[in-house]
């Protein structure tokens, strides 16, 4: 039954858009709900360092939070800690648990993805819509794709190269190409996502820098091997997406990089908030802020004079900021240098296993991620986490 139970809150972690609560939010909180199952079920005295640092940004938050107003936008705020923390430890105890992710549990929730996906794709736009909240954004849109079980088809790409990661990290190669190969079609051909393309490139570019700069030879038969994979790509499907937004932005980006800012909304936009969030613990000389102080900052930002940097950022402006479309953005305004937990958290999961270039990967690609819109409440992140804290803490004891 314990088993039962933990693949439940698993499942909830990997579908972090399911809106069962009505709550008005993208990211659900179901995973997080659900991890006092695991915790509960399989708690033990001690834990390793990372979840002693999530619990540091956690403990600064809520006392930063009783100096605050308290509304549901600095309680959304404050369940992003609650997040990183319960839900990473939540599935590191799982995982000790059950030992190993089970791969026919794992190409399921591939298979479903893909299958909602493709539905949505070629048959029916709408299909399975109604779990999540807004019903599917900009699925109605000629250039961008479909969302699958995500509210947008940025996140439905992001979700596609977080599974790659979690492939990656527990199955051997020859296991789970055609996972790799089915997770890639649906990033390009499917969800279509310049945002989650971008995040993808970048964290190879960041990947294969540290190599470079650890003078490992392998890394430049890795890029040669990247290169030639991304123009296969590219003559693959340019002319089935050469209308699509996510072409006609990396041209965009290949003829004008500097005005690449401002080809697009939403591209200009989510740059936007990774600039100012830290720009903005900068001027607040690297001390918290707390919470519903960011439209207060960009409103200021806005009447100040401008650089040709700050105009392509700020070419598409909006009214109101609500909440920072950042991950880490967001944990560096709030807490300020003592944001610097989180992301040294991030890379202490890995830390024991940082020597293995698939370990390397997926960290610099969680850390990408969190750069852009997907919050830390997404389950999928404390997910990989836990399972990274696992399989580095497995790794020593076998020793």
């Amino acid at each position: 039954m314990k088993r039962i139970l933990i693949y439940v809150f698993f499942f909830f972690c990997l579908f972090p858009f399911l809106d069962f609560l009505k709550i008005g939010t993208d990211t659900q909180p179901n995973a997080l709900i659900l991890s006092v199952i695991p915790i509960a079920a399989c708690f033990r005295r001690s834990a390793p360092k990372a979840i002693y640092l999530f619990g540091f940004a956690l403990l600064v938050a809520l006392i930063l939070l009783c100096f605050d107003t308290i509304n549901f936008m600095s309680i959304r705020d404050i369940a992003n800690y609650f997040s990183i923390l319960l839900v990473t430890w939540g599935s590191y105890l799982a995982f000790r648990y059950i030992g190993r992710l089970n791969y026919y549990f794992f190409v399921g929730v591939n298979l479903i993805w893909l299958f909602v996906g493709a539905v949505q794709s070629y048959i029916s736009p709408k299909f399975m819509t109604f779990l999540l909240n807004g019903g599917g954004r900009g699925i109605d849109s000629e250039i961008r794709g479909v969302t699958s079980i995500a509210t947008e088809p940025s996140q439905y790409g992001t979700i596609c190269i977080l599974l790659s990661a979690v492939a990656l990290m527990n199955y051997p190669l020859k296991k789970i190409w055609w996972l790799l190969g089915l997770l890639l079609f649906q990033l390009i051909m499917l969800a279509q996502s310049a945002t989650a393309l971008l995040t993808l490139v970048v964290s190879i570019g960041a990947f294969l820098g540290v190599k470079l700069f650890l003078f490992d030879k392998r890394a430049v038969v890795y890029g040669m091997v990247l290169v030639l994979a991304g123009f296969i790509t590219y003559k693959a499907t340019y002319e089935t997406l050469k209308e699509q937004r996510i072409y006609s932005l990396a041209s965009e980006l290949v003829e004008n990089p500097a005005l690449f800012f401002a080809a697009d909304g939403s591209v200009s936009e989510r740059f936007m908030f990774v600039f100012y969030s830290f720009k903005g613990m900068k001027d607040n000389a690297f001390l918290p802020r707390g919470y519903n102080k960011f439209n207060d900052y960009m409103q200021v930002q806005f009447r100040k004079p401008r650089t040709e940097f700050t105009s392509l950022l700020l070419f598409y402006t909006r009214d109101n900021y609500t909440r920072i479309l950042s991950g880490l953005g967001a944990v560096f305004f709030q807490l300020g240098i003592l944001g610097l937990s989180v992301p040294i958290g991030i890379v202490a999961c890995f830390r024991r296993k940082l020597f293995e270039d698939r370990f390397l990967f997926c960290c610099i690609l969680v850390l990408s991620v969190l750069l852009t819109a997907f919050p830390l409440m997404t389950a999928i992140i404390g997910f990989m986490l836990g399972n990274a804290l696992h399989l580095s803490r497995e790794e020593l004891h076998l020793q």
